[in-house]
């Protein structure tokens, strides 16, 4: 083994242990989605704290300015469920492209 190639395991090494692929870069497009929404009543009335949004397999709960945040997502369609006791369960399929991703969602509120 020479010494360049020992260069080359070490260097190869490092970027691998550091995170690296060795082939992206910060260029590269993402390759996950973020989904950012903001949960109100309907038709565009005052925000709603305390929604569980469910998507993928996960879920969040809305913050008291009724946004939510999901981050590494696969890109594609979404089922998305949002429940809060007194309102209607509001599903929505929500498409995702790679990068981020917002949705203004409105929830009626049940009589």
């Amino acid at each position: 083994m020479t010494f360049r190639s020992v260069g080359i395991l070490i260097l190869s090494a490092l970027t691998l242990a550091c995170g690296g692929d060795g082939g992206s870069s910060p260029t590269d497009p993402p390759t996950t989605a973020i989904l950012r929404g903001l949960v109100h009543t309907e038709p565009t009335g005052p925000p709603i704290s305390g929604v569980e949004v469910r998507v993928q397999g996960r879920s969040a709960q809305t913050a008291a300015d009724g946004t939510f945040r999901f981050e590494g997502l696969t890109p594609g369609m979404a089922n998305t469920v949002l429940t809060k006791e007194g309102f209607e369960p509001l599903t929505a399929v929500l498409t995702l492209n790679s990068g981020d991703n917002f949705y203004s969602l409105g929830m009626r509120a049940i009589p």
